[in-house]
């Protein structure tokens, strides 16, 4: 792409400043080589693309399986499992042939906040738990 060739002009005439830009000539000359920049660059753009898949999972059902994936999913049992060591006093939970031992309590209390949590989602996500009700509030007034 060229640069620009033409300038602005200011000139003072009896103590008002008059502007004198480009041309209209100009201006559609430097917008048509932008536009064709452009264009070159969004043809580009689509030869280097893969072709869309023409069928499978749509984009928004991969992610929600890639997340799905990606999240640990907890048990009842295992969250029974850390109360009843946090009751105990203990540091040390053992679950079927895992055993985790925690620095301290506080981080103990973090991991049943995080099961919980988790065990809360999944419920909404599956329906279990319905969805805090949306509320709509509309106010009036005379608008004077």
């Amino acid at each position: 792409m060229r640069a620009r060739t033409w300038s602005s002009l200011i000139i003072l005439v009896s103590g008002v400043v008059v502007y004198a830009g480009p041309t209209p000539e100009q201006r559609i000359a430097d917008l048509t080589e932008r536009m064709q920049a452009l264009e070159a660059r969004v043809q580009a753009l689509e030869q280097r693309a893969p072709a869309a898949p023409t069928a499978g999972p749509s984009l928004r059902d991969r992610f929600r399986a890639r997340m799905a994936k990606d999240r640990a999913t907890y048990t009842e049992a295992q969250l029974q499992a850390l109360r009843n060591a946090l009751a105990k006093g203990e540091k040390r939970v053992t679950f079927g042939d895992k055993t985790v031992e925690y620095r301290s309590i506080d981080e103990l209390t973090a991991a049943i906040h995080e099961v919980e949590l988790a065990l809360h989602k999944d419920a909404v996500t599956t329906g279990l738990i319905p969805r805090a009700a949306r509320q709509i509030r509309i106010t009036t007034a005379k608008g004077f």
